[in-house]
């Protein structure tokens, strides 16, 4: 009993990460906002460009889909096509469901490791971004195993919640 209270508390400090990582791409979003509103008015009244806006707003960008794809998860708001599921025996359902949640939890963890591979790989070569603005390309692609990292978490905790309360 003591153990699942653990598992359960864990689950729900996983939600309250995922839960994070979504208000901080919200923060993600107003600074890209902000790049893009700059960018406008410093070429409409100087007729210059500050080469900022589309760099970094595409960096960014990479950190709002990856960053926002856990919150999804825990409000099990991602998109569901049950057009033969519902036909389904409830059990049938549930069992299908887990099944789901396994799977994908595997496929995440690989996306996770290539991309952990990828970032390490771009560190160690040095490779810099071909913008005005030549950074090492790893720091944008860090979004990305952090990103999936905390996905394949909330799809776990996800997974654990379902089994605790199974449907009937």
């Amino acid at each position: 009993m003591r153990r699942l209270r653990q598992l359960f508390n864990l689950s729900l400090l996983i939600d309250r990460l995922s839960l994070s990582m979504a208000q901080a791409t919200a923060v993600v979003i107003i600074i890209m906002m902000l790049l893009i509103t700059v960018e406008v008015f410093v070429r409409k009244s100087f007729g210059i460009s500050t080469r900022v806006a589309h760099d970094f707003s595409g960096y960014l960008l990479v950190a709002v889909a990856f960053w926002t794809a856990a919150d999804l998860v825990r409000r099990r708001g991602h998109i569901r096509i049950t057009v033969l599921t519902d036909h389904l025996n409830q059990k049938i359902q549930f069992v299908l469901l887990k099944a789901n949640y396994v799977i994908a939890a595997a496929f995440i963890l690989f996306l996770f490791l290539a991309a952990t591979v990828l970032v390490i790989t771009t560190y160690r070569t040095g490779m810099l971004t071909m913008g005005m603005y030549q950074i090492p390309v790893f720091i944008p692609q860090l979004a990305i195993p952090i990103g999936l990292f905390f996905l394949v978490l909330q799809i776990v905790a996800n997974l654990f919640k379902e089994v605790k309360t199974p449907k009937k």
